[in-house]
């Protein structure tokens, strides 16, 4: 009989780990759409899905951050600036373009979870006519986030894949993203404008196409790779362009990106948005839109635990790290880039910008902005560390970042993100951008006198003239996750 040595153990588990590797293949090849209410089998290898309310595209990207195939997501971007533009004949109402990028252990196969909770999420958005008459269509980027299919071998994955979503982040992801921007968000030249001065109602293209983005897991770190230098490139810009002799300055309104980004429980490092903390932090803003919403739950073991001990792991024990002396808005701050490194982005305390957790066990809600630099009114913020209570970096007002933790009522654990009290939140989130952003125009984007009298009241404080965050947070709540119990309140 053979005796097993280590040696030859070891061999073994590589031959079965190798053996369990998930496909490198794409899963969407299809490139004709289907409309899946009446061919659903046909839809698992589409790259565009067709329903009666909503769109499906997805794009997929190699380990490397190439296109699988650039013709087949031309494709994808050419069906939706069909669906947007003043002279296409698709819709004429414009389309509001969702964008989710998955994390670790998913892809784009149609039995995927995510494939699926987000195509129920779509439908929910349409439904609820949540951006008016736009069509809605999801784009879902899809990457080898499983490749490993033997669980417990998947676990092993972590470091890898992690490097993997960086390297994506950083190649074709940015483009897609700008290419959306250019297309639905950035204001057009003056002569694809059409609005007459006799018929203010007239569309705009500035105005009616709508984009919101969002990034799961390590989803989160393609977007904060895609998006970190385009945002920094902006913070800065809008500060004055003169010799700058101290901080805080009065910085002028950052050019945004898209409606709404989101990272919804992401597994990055903190230290991948440090600089952005930095800058905005030098700035006193003005009525601003939301660049980045940074959204993590209490209930997350995945981003809270186990991440830094996977960072412990990887960085600190292979860098030298050193402690950082910052000054920001006049106030000394004492960080070091260890904590930099093993906490994600959302699970530093000192980052944090509010905190919405339950109340009446999750029946209502409250958000607590973390406003107030005295220790007691950082603890009702929920900021717990002691360290992080003397070095909580200042609540700057109308900061361009938002940095929300949350408890376990709202989003219970790591892929508990596609809930209705999520969804409520990200529609809340594009009401906001909207009414900041186009001002008075916001009454054409989203016409009461087209909605009922019941639909007018469920949109109440979510316009321009009086839009309140928890008024409007509470009348989504109500639509999405039908209770009249619903509430929330916010503290100044």
């Amino acid at each position: 009989m053979t005796r097993i040595t280590p040696k030859i153990g070891l061999m073994l588990l590589v031959i079965l780990g190798l053996t369990a590797c998930a496909s490198k293949k794409p899963y969407r090849t299809h490139v004709e759409p289907v409309n899946c209410d009446q061919a659903f089998d046909d839809c698992g290898a589409s790259i565009i899905e067709n329903y009666s309310n909503y769109d499906l595209t997805f794009i997929e990207f190699t380990e490397r951050g190439n296109f699988t195939s650039r013709r087949n997501s031309q494709r994808v971007l050419n069906f939706i600036k069909d669906q947007t533009s003043l002279s296409g004949k698709a819709n004429q109402s414009g389309a509001a373009v969702v964008v989710f990028v998955h994390g670790w252990k998913h892809n784009a196969k149609a039995s995927d979870e995510n494939v699926i909770e987000f195509k129920e999420m779509l439908s929910q958005f349409s439904n609820n006519k949540v951006f008016g008459e736009r069509r809605v269509i999801g784009l879902y980027v899809g990457w080898r986030g499983l490749s490993v299919s033997l669980p417990w071998f998947r676990e092993l994955t972590f470091w890898e894949r992690k490097d993997v979503a960086e390297e994506i982040g950083a190649g074709g992801v940015t483009e897609v993203l700008t290419r959306l921007n250019q297309a639905l968000i950035t204001k057009p030249m003056e002569k694809d404008l059409i609005l007459r001065s006799d018929d203010l109602t007239a569309p705009r293209q500035v105005d009616r196409n709508a984009l919101l983005i969002i990034g799961h897991s390590f989803g989160g770190a393609i977007v904060m790779s895609a998006l970190h230098d385009v945002y920094l490139n902006n913070i800065l810009a809008a500060q004055p362009k003169v010799n700058i002799k101290s901080y805080p300055v009065n910085c002028n309104k950052v050019e945004k990106f898209a409606d709404g980004v989101v990272l919804l429980n992401p597994a990055i490092e903190a230290n991948r948005g440090f600089q952005l903390k930095e800058a905005v932090s030098e700035c006193n803003f003005g009525r601003q839109p939301k660049l980045m919403h940074v959204i993590s739950s209490d209930g997350d073991s995945a981003t809270k635990t186990f991440f830094p001990i996977g960072q412990w792991l990887n960085v600190t024990i292979s860098r030298d790290q050193e402690d950082l002396d910052l000054d920001v808005r006049g106030k000394q701050i004492d960080i070091s880039e260890n904590e930099l490194d093993i906490n994600t982005i959302g699970n530093l305390q000192h980052f944090r910008t509010g905190y919405l957790k339950s109340a009446e066990g999750g029946e209502s809600w409250v958000y607590r902005r973390c406003n107030n630099d005295s220790e007691e009114g950082l603890k009702d913020c929920g900021i717990t560390s002691k360290r992080a209570l003397k070095n909580h970096f200042p609540y700057v007002a109308s900061s361009p970042l938002s940095f929300i933790k949350t408890d376990a009522h709202f989003i219970k654990n790591h892929t508990d993100i596609f809930n209705c009290k999520v969804q409520s939140y990200l529609t809340t989130i594009m009401h906001e951008t909207q009414a900041v952003d186009h001002g008075a125009q916001y009454e054409t984007i989203f016409p009461k006198k087209k909605y009922s009298e019941n639909r007018s009241q469920r949109l109440a404080g979510c316009g321009i003239n009086n839009f309140n965050f928890g008024q409007c947070f509470n009348s989504q709540l109500r639509d999405f996750c039908k209770s009249n119990e619903a509430d929330i309140s916010l503290n100044n």
